[in-house]
């Protein structure tokens, strides 16, 4: 009898290592706690033997473990992707990245100056694209879409996977066939060749620069910049292009004299209207404080009221807009005032156009520098944060290192900062997220936090 006895406890012994080793699995690979398990399964032992239970815990913990895969390495919120910057290797063909898209597949463009130029060497860059895991797409062919000196400093990918294109060109002293115009402004299919079509529907485009491109749900396409007349007809630093690329003269009608400035950044609502941003000061002869808002037909949405909106010194302006989830209008740059109040070169407005005055208290004292320091890119994450880069390096007295992440609220995320350290040695000028989350970051910048990297980081999104 008595070596029966001594049998049973060992029975569930044994049952219970089985039994608490498949629950710590379960609960181990579900992200779940390992005591939660272990006390389900304690709850199976009879509690005729709670040394018995502990034993058969301790066994299979140790069982779990060794049979465990190994760990990976934990990520940090706000931390650099580092299998994305080795992915990249030296980078791209770029010399710095101006622009940053992403495409509904998660691949992503990065445009920018070639690095090669006109004077006999064939053009490469303008816009490279990579794979979702930062090694570039060698199918993308626009390499050889081009023989002109390009640098692409806007993006936007069409619902039908075609690329817009809003830049630049410089000619090259003594390089023959290099001065080609191509308008700054281009249209690619979505293996990167060049859309013909449309470049002959555009002509020669803007005298100057296209700092600014948007796509409108209908597909028709917005083009701001530094211009004063588009393919040889009269324009005020914006217009809008059918999707054959031929110019909305309704659009422009409405407009009247437009801008008295550049334009350096587009945004579209939902709900249609269109926010323009820039050195303006005038919009068809009416005064405006560096941003207004369009009705989609064009016309000014006079219900839209900043006040004297962005100050400073002269050539200060707007250069990034974006629109939040629930109306609100985030707005980056150099200006140091708003409507007259002191401000960081940030702000957010009410969907009518009148600043949030709580948001500018919660950022403090914001940026703070010349007229040339100041916010290049704002971007929206899903949960509401809100990014920032530029050329800054201090954001409410401490220290920022060209890009920041604020709460919804305007509060800095004080955590997102010490992930970055000292974050980019030079200026960023593009930020854009991912579905998933993750921080795309490009610019003049060839380190982060000290680390190498080839004018663009991918960081780390723990929600």
């Amino acid at each position: 009898m008595h070596g029966t006895s001594e049998r049973k406890p060992t029975l569930r012994l044994i049952a219970a290592v089985g039994g608490l080793a498949a629950l710590i699995g379960r609960e181990v690979s579900g992200q779940r706690s390992v005591s939660r398990a272990a006390s389900t399964i304690a709850r199976r032992v009879r509690p005729w033997s709670w040394r018995t239970a502990c034993a058969a815990m301790a066994t299979a913990l140790a069982c779990t473990m060794l049979s465990a895969p190994p760990a990976h390495a934990v990520s940090v919120d706000g931390a650099v992707d580092t299998a994305f910057t080795a992915a990249n290797g030296t980078g791209t063909l770029l010399t710095s990245v101006s622009s940053i898209a992403v495409q509904s597949d998660g691949k992503i463009l990065v445009g920018g100056p070639n690095r090669t130029n006109c004077s006999g060497i064939a053009i490469r860059g303008q816009v490279v694209r990579l794979n979702t895991d930062g090694t570039q797409d060698t199918t993308f062919t626009t390499n050889a879409s081009a023989a002109v000196d390009f640098q692409a400093l806007s993006i936007a990918v069409q619902s039908d996977g075609k690329i817009v294109l809003g830049g630049k060109y410089t000619p090259m002293m003594g390089s023959g066939g290099c001065d080609t115009p191509i308008g700054r402004v281009m249209r690619l299919n979505a293996d990167g060749t060049r859309d013909t079509a449309f470049t002959a529907n555009t002509g020669t485009g803007p005298r100057h620069f296209a700092t600014s491109v948007a796509v409108q749900s209908d597909g028709k396409i917005l083009v701001g910049g530094v211009f004063a007349d588009w393919d040889g007809a009269t324009a005020h630093a914006v217009v809008r292009l059918n999707a054959d690329g031929t110019r909305d003269t309704a659009f422009t009608t409405a407009n009247g004299t437009a801008a008295s400035g550049a334009v350096n950044s587009i945004a579209v609502q939902s709900d249609g209207q269109i926010l323009l941003g820039g050195s303006f000061t005038t919009w068809n002869s009416a005064t405006v404080g560096k941003v207004v808002r369009l009705n989609t037909a064009g016309t000014r949405d006079t219900a839209f009221t900043t006040g004297t909106g962005a100050g400073g010194v002269a050539g200060v302006g707007v250069n990034s807009i974006a629109v939040q989830s629930d109306g609100g209008i985030l707005l980056g740059g150099t200006f140091t005032s708003w409507n007259g109040a002191t401000v960081g070169k940030f702000v957010r407005l009410n969907a009518n156009g009148a600043q949030d005055t709580a948001f500018t208290t919660a950022n403090g004292t914001g940026v703070a520098g010349s007229a040339s320091v100041g916010v290049n890119s704002v971007a929206v994450q899903s949960d509401g944060r809100i990014l920032l880069g530029g050329n800054f390096q201090g954001w409410s007295g401490s220290t920022a290192g060209r890009v920041l992440r604020l709460n919804s609220d305007g509060a800095r995320d004080t955590a997102f900062t010490t992930a970055n350290g000292s974050g980019a040695n030079i200026t960023v000028y593009s930020v854009a997220v991912q579905t998933d989350g993750k921080v795309l970051l490009g610019g003049l910048f060839t380190a982060w936090n000290g680390a190498t990297v080839p004018g663009i980081v991918r960081l780390e999104d723990i929600p």
